[in-house]
């Protein structure tokens, strides 16, 4: 947050011709602030019918209409890793070719975008206990080693920034962060493996049995402080 004074200017004119110039600091100022950069990831791919993507959805609406957003639809596809793929990844970069820089692109894109962020919102709905496979795709080109992490004789290093991220989860019948819930503990030790740690999550769950369960994951968004 920036505080911005403003000088007053004022000009006297003597009757004998002589011009002074007064300055005075206004007893008021302006309050600027820097609109943020929200990440709005899906992954959902059951389009309107989707309850994640409601959710987040209406996150994002919290940040108010001059956030800048940047929006990645992982259902539209994320390249899983193959053995092209890896390849490339392996390769020193003034060695590869132009197809398998083309491969790593994506990846490279995924990076740029959690750089730019300021606060990340992520849609994670559960299938079959775990997260859907654009979202690992997404996680497994995040998780590069000399970009994202490295690896030092006394350990691990991330290299990304922490960046607010709130996750927003949706389950049929598995209890979030249940024993048989494999998504939650899979994608926040991910992020903070890389540095993401300011993690807050948001749950519709087991709405096949809970009537309230999105009702209550709005109440929960509304209830945010942003």
């Amino acid at each position: 947050m920036r505080f911005i004074f403003y000088l007053d200017y004022l000009l006297l004119v003597s009757n004998r011709g002589r011009v002074s110039l007064l300055i005075s600091v206004s007893n008021h100022f302006s309050e600027s602030t820097d609109m943020p950069t929200i990440l709005h990831i899906d992954s959902s791919a059951q389009g309107e019918r989707s309850i994640t993507r409601k959710l987040t959805k209406r996150l994002v609406e919290r940040f108010g209409p001059d956030a800048t957003v940047i929006t990645r639809d992982l259902s539209q596809g994320v390249p899983q890793l193959s053995s092209d793929v890896l390849g490339a990844l392996h390769t020193p970069k003034e060695e590869q070719t132009a197809d398998q820089k083309a491969l790593i692109a994506p990846g490279a894109e995924f990076i740029d975008e959690i750089k730019q962020a300021d606060t990340i919102v992520i849609g994670a709905p559960i299938y079959n206990f775990g997260p859907p496979a654009e979202l690992k795709g997404w996680m497994d080109h995040l998780v590069r080693s000399g970009v994202s992490f490295n690896v030092t004789p006394e350990g691990y290093e991330t290299l990304l920034e922490d960046t607010k991220t709130y996750i927003v989860y949706a389950s049929g019948g598995v209890p979030i962060e249940s024993d048989v819930d494999f998504l939650t503990p899979w994608l926040k030790m991910s992020l903070g493996f890389v540095g993401i740690k300011s993690i807050e999550t948001i749950a519709a769950n087991n709405v096949s049995a809970d009537t309230e369960a999105v009702a209550n994951a709005e109440a929960a968004i509304d209830a945010l402080e942003i």
